[in-house]
């Protein structure tokens, strides 16, 4: 099983596809407001990590697991002679690893990247939370917001004379 055919390492597999999921992303009724507010997300909702893996769901769609599971392996053997006397001798080797391996990296990525855009119930809770907090505190800190409330009271203190 030849590690090129499944096109995971191919940008003209891989691009397409990728902009399509990100496009069907942004077109979904459930896509989150702040994704299509703010064009800085852009480059974290290009779904790279998505397509390879539908690229490799298909590749091993009706194929036998074991091949599937197999670690593959290329060594090629060169020799030259540089003189009469002398012979050089080259081997490269290039290992690769099996599909499922890929497979279950690349779902790794695209599992962590969906949670940091807030696409999973448990991350979008989070950063629903966190973007509440943000907006309560006017985009300032904790810390920030704290100081501003100590400021705010000592000028209070100081206009009625009482001091600190």
């Amino acid at each position: 099983m030849a590690v090129s055919e499944h096109g995971a390492y191919s940008e003209r597999s891989v691009a397409p596809l990728a902009d399509k999921i990100a496009g069907d992303l942004l077109a979904s009724p459930s896509c989150p407001p702040f994704l299509l507010a703010d064009d800085s997300y852009a480059p974290a909702i290009r779904a790279w990590a998505e397509a390879v893996c539908e690229l490799l769901r298909d590749f091993l769609a009706g194929r036998d697991l074991l091949a599937a599971m197999a670690e593959t392996s290329k060594s090629l053997e060169t020799e030259q002679r540089v003189s009469k006397s002398k012979l050089e001798r080259r081997s490269s080797q290039a290992r690769a690893a099996s599909v499922l391996n890929l497979l279950d990296r690349w779902e790794r990525s695209a599992a962590h990247r969906r949670a940091a855009l807030g696409l999973d119930p448990l991350s979008r809770a989070k950063l629903a939370a966190d973007m509440g907090a943000a907006q309560w505190y006017g985009g300032k800190s904790l810390l920030d917001r704290r100081l501003d409330e100590i400021a705010a009271s000592r000028s209070v203190a100081l206009e009625r004379g009482t001091g600190d």
